[in-house]
Parts: structure tokens; sequence; C-alpha cells
């Protein structure tokens, strides 16, 4: 029998993208073209026809701006999970500043949907060892676990050294929180991240599905992001962006709705928390 894997959406516009921040600037979101009702639509009725729960980190931002998403999310009984306020990575943040945030984007997304939110993914997977105080703050706003640490360094996040995951984090304050990271191939030396996002839409879909069989071989779970902006391919073009930021966010836009069939097609995913009721193992901060 399969093992269940956990399949999450980052719930953010097109013009919310780090990688099209230099030429998107926070002030003229309200004027950009929402895209989010068309592109929510496709992933919840592609997992309806897959019969496959999942979970939603819903950005504050969009949730005051179309509730019914939020509604909707928890009407089709998948999870809601918080991606902060404003998709603004967490390394400039004061600990009172994100406090107040992360309580304000909780409170929201239970009062529109009537849910318990545990769950959170930093925005940018902005959690690092230099702001690991951030962890406990999560701890004290209520959420149960994070889904942030990815275990692959890269310049603008990642932690090198991290379980491959899922393990329970002992805080310096003795509070628990189990964490969940983006899924990471490990080849000998050689680490792979191929959990989601711009990964999946970069690799051959048969070098992902040859990854998580090989994963999940070693008795380990999948937990998979992907972006609603993603399976639309005739969003708007950005312009002058820088020629990576450029690839990074348009390679195989056209790509991804196929291959999110043919990844619901041969494994079996559900919401991190119904796949997360198995107890991680614990680790120290």
């Amino acid at each position: 029998m399969q093992q269940d894997h956990g399949f999450s959406i980052d719930v953010e516009d097109w013009f919310q993208v780090a990688n099209l921040a230099p030429r998107i600037a926070f002030n003229t979101w309200d004027s950009r073209e929402l895209r989010i009702r068309r592109n929510m639509d496709i992933i919840l009725d592609l997992l309806a026809q897959h019969k496959t729960t999942a979970t939603f980190f819903v950005l504050g931002w969009i949730a005051r701006r179309v509730p019914e998403i939020v509604r909707e999310i928890a009407a089709g009984s998948h999870e809601l999970g918080c991606h902060g306020e404003n998709h603004e990575s967490l390394y400039n943040f004061k600990p009172a500043d994100l406090r107040e945030s992360l309580y304000g984007a909780k409170a929201l997304l239970e009062d529109i949907s009537g849910c318990e939110t545990v769950g959170y993914r930093a925005p940018n997977f902005s959690i690092g060892r230099d702001n690991w105080w951030v962890l406990d703050t999560l701890v004290e706003t209520g959420f149960l676990y994070d889904s942030s640490i990815f275990p692959f360094k890269r310049s603008s996040y990642g932690v090198d050294g991290a379980p491959l995951g899922p393990y329970r984090l002992k805080l310096d304050s003795g509070a628990m929180l189990d964490e969940y990271p983006p899924t990471v191939l490990k080849l000998g030396p050689l680490a792979t991240p191929v959990g989601g996002g711009g990964y999946f839409r970069f690799f051959p879909y048969a070098f992902t599905r040859w990854s998580f069989r090989r994963i999940s071989k070693e008795g380990r779970p999948v937990f998979f992001y992907i972006h609603p902006w993603e399976v639309d391919p005739d969003q708007p073009r950005v312009q002058n962006l820088h020629w990576k930021k450029r690839f990074m966010h348009y390679v195989n836009l056209k790509k991804t709705l196929p291959r999110l069939r043919r990844l619901l097609s041969d494994f079996n995913f559900t919401s991190y928390r119904r796949r997360t009721k198995q107890k991680p193992a614990n680790h120290n901060s």
C-alpha cells in the first residue's frame, strides 16, 4: 500500500512573488489584475477529481480581498494554513511586529472559515539560523507546526544540515514545534530540492516521479508545494527582470497542470495535518 504524502498550496497571486518584487512594488498590488480566483478553481477542481485533500497556506492579503476562496477551501474539507499577511520575508521583522502580524492573519483565516488554523509557512521559506526566534513566536501565537525550514541552503533561504524530516523541534524556550520541511532528495553528498514549485517545473516529470519513489522507499514522506500562479501560463509578463528571476518564474508554466494530473495519479496525497498524525522524531534546535 502506498504511503500518503503531504500536498500543499501557497495561496498568493502572480504579482506577489519574490522573483517579481524588483519590478512590482507593494503599493501597486491593489491596481494589479487578480487571477487567483480562476487559478484556485483549477486547483480545487483537480483535487476534487482525484479525491485528494491538501493544505492551503493562505496570505492574509488574499483572504481579505477574496474571502470566498477561504470558505471554499474549508468547504472542500481541506486544511487552512497561514502564509503571513503580505508575503514579506521574515528576516527584517522585530518580534513584537511579527507577533502582531501572525495573530492578525491567523484570526482572519479562522473568522472567515470557522476552522482552526495551526500550520504556518513563512513567505519565501524565510526562517533560518539568523532568525530562529521566529519559531518560538509561532508557538506563542498558537501554531502547532511549521513548514518553512528548507533543508537545502540557497542564498535567500535554507538551513544546512537540517533534517530531511519530518521532525519535532525542541526550542530553546522548551516549547515544542513540529516541522515538515519541503522535500529534498539526497544522493550521497549531493542534495537536490524536488518537493515542488520551480523545481517541479524545471525537472522532467520522470525525474520527479523517480525521486518521490526513491524517497518513499527510504520510508520518508514527500511534502510537496505549488502556487496557483503556476497553473496560469497566460499571466501577465513582467518586463526587465534579471534573466535568472525571469527563468525561475516563467519556466515550463504550460507543463504544470499536466504534470500535476500525473502526480496525483501516481501518488497518494493528503493535507499536512492528516498526514502528520504520525508523530515525527525529536530534534533539538
